[in-house]
């Protein structure tokens, strides 16, 4: 009997669930009045915003930023437009301040003597900041790889986000704690009964309101030791891009003035801030009174 080829057949119902996709969404797309957006549909990327929004895989998509679509080379091409949206250039530019950020904090505590140094990244999505940030260490200060502890917490509404952040890790040789939690409702029970040091919250308030906003930053404030680093983006909506309206990518833009109020009212105090080139983000850095 012929042995059958694995790697064909798994490509093959890859590329069937993409048609299928494909196709649903052209007819949703014709449905919702939006046949304009038919042209990005051989990007990947555009797929999976029309799809999903911004989940944790379509953030992975773009902070890959490899051109990648299901009509060969017209696909790559339309996919590496819909990569270069300023939006998207703003999100690697903040994947990248954040990055620093993270490994900036593990020095200082350990300059301080304060090692270890927890670390919570909430929401966690599939970890690639954990694990660049990881690297990072592992490149310019070796010694302090094994004096952080990684804690990343996730909405479970799909477990095989955590499932595949936990492969991730695995293979990169990163202990990470992987919690199926609500960011908004984490307590110290449910990351070892200790605060941490520096709490990641990207994505908090990307499209939400400016009162589940302070509720997020309340909870991370109460989880983060005295003297701990709380890193938060922003969005403005002068840095929506022609493109990103028409595929309907909605911010819900929370202004420096009341982010900076929410943070004050949670004991936070603004240390600095990153400002993306284009895009209109801004990653916030504050520190717990």
């Amino acid at each position: 009997m012929q042995a059958l080829n694995t790697g064909r057949l798994n490509t093959s119902r890859r590329d069937g669930r993409v048609a299928l996709e494909n196709l649903s969404l052209m007819r949703g797309l014709f449905e919702n009045g939006r046949a304009h957006l038919l042209p990005v549909l051989p990007s990947a990327l555009a797929s999976d915003i029309l799809l999903r929004g911004y989940d944790p895989r379509t953030l992975d998509r773009v902070y890959r930023d490899r051109a990648a679509g299901s009509f060969g080379p017209i696909g790559r091409v339309v996919d590496r437009m819909v990569l270069d949206m300023p939006l998207h250039e703003a999100l690697r530019e903040r994947f990248d301040a954040a990055v620093g950020e993270l490994c900036a904090a593990v020095v200082v505590r350990a300059r301080e003597n304060k090692l270890p140094c927890r670390v919570l990244m909430a929401p966690c999505g599939l970890g690639r900041e954990i694990l660049a940030a990881d690297a990072r260490l592992r490149i310019r200060h070796p010694e302090l790889v094994n004096g952080v502890e990684w804690i990343g917490a996730e909405n479970p509404v799909d477990p095989g986000v955590l499932a595949e952040a936990a492969e991730r890790s695995a293979a990169a040789g990163v202990t990470v704690r992987w919690l199926a939690r609500n960011p908004v409702t984490l307590k110290l029970d449910d990351i070892g009964g200790r605060p941490c040091d520096v709490i990641v919250g990207l994505g908090s308030t990307f499209q939400r309101s400016v009162g589940a906003v302070g509720s997020l930053i309340r909870t991370h404030a109460s989880l983060l030791n005295s003297g701990g680093v709380l890193l938060v983006d922003r969005w403005d909506a002068s840095g929506k891009h022609r493109l990103s309206r028409a595929m309907s990518v909605e911010s819900t833009p929370v202004s420096r003035t009341e982010l900076h109020r929410i943070l004050r009212s949670a004991g936070l105090s603004v240390e600095r801030e990153h400002p993306t080139g284009s895009g209109g983000c801004t990653l916030t850095v504050c520190r717990k009174a």
